[in-house]
């Protein structure tokens, strides 16, 4: 494992670090679920979207911005879909999570980055 499988792996674990809590305090399930395998669930979904846009997406010939767009976007309605499967809440709500806990970890990401390795 080189030094780049390493920074990716550190950049998905950050991802999902920030982005789980917010999924499971804002899905509001009910009665006694197994936080666990939410959880589990949760990371499992972003371990299929978050390599789409970072070896897919990312790297497009566009313009920094351009790209975050569109991985976002498409970060956004994938996890809804997901979500919408594997935990049966009504789209509204599926969409409102996965555009808040996605732009949670894009804006604070590189803030824990720099705090992490730079402070």
């Amino acid at each position: 494992m080189n030094l780049n499988d390493l920074s990716y792996v550190y950049i998905f674990l950050q991802s999902n670090f920030l982005e789980v809590p917010i999924y499971l305090a804002l899905l509001g399930f009910p009665g006694l679920r197994n936080r666990g395998v939410d959880a589990m669930k949760i990371s499992l979904m972003n371990l299929w979207t978050h390599p789409i846009v970072f070896f897919l997406i990312m790297p497009l010939q566009l313009s920094y911005l351009s790209n975050i767009f569109i991985a976002e976007s498409f970060a956004v309605v994938a996890e809804t879909v997901i979500l919408l499967f594997l935990f049966r809440q009504p789209i509204a709500k599926c969409f409102s999570i996965s555009l808040l806990a996605n732009l949670f970890s894009w804006q604070f990401a590189p803030m824990l980055t720099y705090f992490v390795f730079y402070s």
